[in-house]
C-alpha cells in the first residue's frame, strides 16, 4: 500500500470540476481510539478543518459510524454534513432522512442487553453500548480471560433456538454489536448517500480503520478510493493508507487547499 498523501495530487488531477465526495468513519479516524466509547474526542485542529471543507464549493462531506445518529452528531457538532449512525441504519443531512428503526426490534436488543449484563455481571472491562436499534459489548478494557468471557457469551445468546435468526453479530475492533437483521451496513450507506445526493461521477472517498469499515471500502471497488488508517490492514479493496488520524487532518486540508484553488 501507498501513502495516499504522496498519491492525492495525482489523484485529485482526475477530478475536473466534477467534485469531491468524502466519506469519514469517526472512531479511529476522526477521532482517536480510546478505552470507552464516551471518553472520545475529535481534535479541534480536525474539527476546524472540517468546517472550512464544508464550506468549500464541490466537496461533500460523510460521516458513517456504528454510534447512534444522536451521539455522533453530539460528539462532531458541525451542522451540514451529512451523517449515518448505527451503520447507515440512520442517516440525516441536508435534505435527506432515513430509519430503519422498529418497537419489536428494540425490544429484542433491551431483552439481549438484560440477559448479558447479568451473564457478565462481575468481569471488569466489559462496557455496554445501547444504541437503541443494536447492543455494542466492549471489551477494550477487560483482561483476556474477560474479552473472550464476552465473546462467548454473545455468540452462545445468538445461538440459542429461541434467538437464533431474530439478531445478528457485527464484530469490530474488540467489541461484538448485536444487530437486527437486514440491518444496513457501512457499504449500504455509502451506496444509499450517493445515489440520494447524485457522487457517482465525481471523485469519492472513503477513510476508514475498522473491520466494519470494509463493506464501504468493497461498495467503493471500481467507483472510488478505500483508504485504510493504520499501518497495516488484511482488506482487501484498500490500495492506501494514512498513518494515524493526525495524518487524516493532512489530508483534509490538501482536499481543501486542492478544490479551492480549482474554484478561483
Amino acid at each position: 500500500m501507498k501513502n495516499v498523501l504522496e498519491a492525492l495530487p495525482s489523484l485529485l488531477s482526475k477530478e475536473n470540476g466534477r467534485g469531491i465526495a468524502v466519506f469519514f468513519d469517526f472512531d479511529g479516524t476522526l477521532a482517536p481510539i480510546t478505552k470507552t466509547p464516551e471518553m472520545a474526542e475529535m481534535p479541534e485542529i480536525t474539527r476546524r478543518l472540517l468546517r472550512r471543507m464544508l464550506a468549500v464549493k464541490g466537496i461533500t462531506i460523510a460521516i458513517i459510524s456504528g454510534r447512534s445518529l444522536a451521539d455522533l452528531k453530539k460528539k462532531v457538532g458541525i451542522d451540514g454534513i451529512i451523517y449515518s449512525g448505527s451503520h447507515g441504519s440512520e442517516i440525516e443531512g441536508p435534505d435527506i432522512r432515513y430509519s430503519r428503526y422498529s418497537g419489536g426490534g428494540r425490544r429484542r436488543i433491551a431483552a439481549a442487553k438484560a440477559y448479558l449484563k447479568k451473564k457478565l455481571d462481575g468481569i471488569n472491562g466489559v462496557i455496554f453500548e445501547d444504541k437503541g436499534s443494536s447492543l455494542a459489548v466492549h471489551y477494550r478494557m477487560a483482561d483476556r480471560t474477560g474479552a473472550e468471557a464476552a465473546r462467548s457469551a454473545v455468540e452462545q445468546y445468538l445461538k440459542n433456538r429461541l434467538i437464533h435468526g431474530t439478531l445478528e453479530l457485527k464484530k469490530g475492533k474488540k467489541v461484538c454489536e448485536i444487530v437486527l437483521p437486514g440491518m444496513m451496513h457501512k457499504g449500504d450507506a455509502v451506496r444509499w448517500i450517493m445515489k440520494r445526493k447524485g457522487l457517482d461521477k465525481g471523485l469519492v472517498f472513503y477513510l476508514g480503520d475498522d473491520i466494519t469499515d470494509r463493506d464501504a471500502f468493497k461498495e467503493l471497488k471500481g467507483k472510488g478510493t478505500a483508504v485504510y488508517i493504520g499501518h497495516k490492514t488484511s482488506a482487501r479493496y484498500v490500495s492506501f493508507y494514512l498513518k494515524n488520524i493526525y495524518e487524516t487532518a493532512i489530508f483534509i486540508d490538501m482536499i481543501i487547499e486542492y478544490r479551492r484553488r480549482q474554484n478561483e
